[in-house]
């Protein structure tokens, strides 16, 4: 769709010198070391998914392993209680992410003219007709196969897909989907626990497009 439309013709963006771009081959011996971190907090910072999923997976092994029901019942409500907590927290910090976004548009525009706006329009609107067309092409007719229903399934979910909108965030609506697909559309807790951080972490088919 860009290389049809190119909507970046005739912009002219001033960007940073500080900016680096490191080019790195990809082997796949390199990538399998990649999985295993020097620490979890370490990944967490770093941002390495597949090294959290990675610690994910052995803490979750370990915990099997426990022989006292007790301990693991008491680490899973640890668990549940700070994933719970976490949410809220995400909930607040993005109450303020439309402002923080607000800023953003005004200092682009402030350096690069109202011109800019149009040529960002066209990308930004080049993206979501793409996300359609794949929506369309690919989603529904998923959706339509595994017998989905696809009006509750979009009733359901445009307050999360408002908030990503809104806040140029996927993960920020994370929280609320899991909280409908739970509660409104009667999803078991483990499967939606499961299936939507995993789809978040691996299944970037939005991000993609991008």
């Amino acid at each position: 769709m860009v290389n049809i439309t190119k909507p970046g013709i005739g912009t002219h963006i001033e960007h940073s010198d500080n900016v680096s771009t490191a080019n790195s081959t990809i082997t796949w011996d390199g990538e399998l070391f990649k999985i295993v971190p020097k620490s979890f907090f370490a990944a967490a910072v770093d941002g390495e998914i597949l090294q959290i999923v990675f610690c994910a997976l052995m803490f979750a092994v370990g915990l099997c392993k426990v022989p006292s029901r007790n301990v693991r019942q008491a680490m899973i409500g640890f668990l549940q209680a700070l994933s719970e907590t976490m949410f809220k927290v995400t909930g607040l910090v993005m109450n303020y992410a439309p402002i923080g976004i607000g800023f953003s548009i005004a200092a682009t525009v402030g350096k690069n003219g109202l011109g800019v706006l149009v040529s960002l329009g066209k990308l930004v609107g080049v993206l979501y007709g793409t996300l359609a067309i794949f929506i369309v092409a690919v989603f529904v007719p998923i959706m339509l196969i595994s017998r989905v229903p696809v009006k509750k399934f979009f009733l359901t979910t445009w307050q999360p897909f408002l908030l990503a909108f809104t806040t140029a965030s996927s993960e920020s609506a994370l929280p609320k989907a899991m909280e409908c697909l739970e509660h409104k559309m009667g999803i078991p807790k483990k499967i939606v626990g499961f299936v939507i951080p995993t789809g978040y972490s691996f299944n970037l088919d939005g991000t993609r497009q991008v």
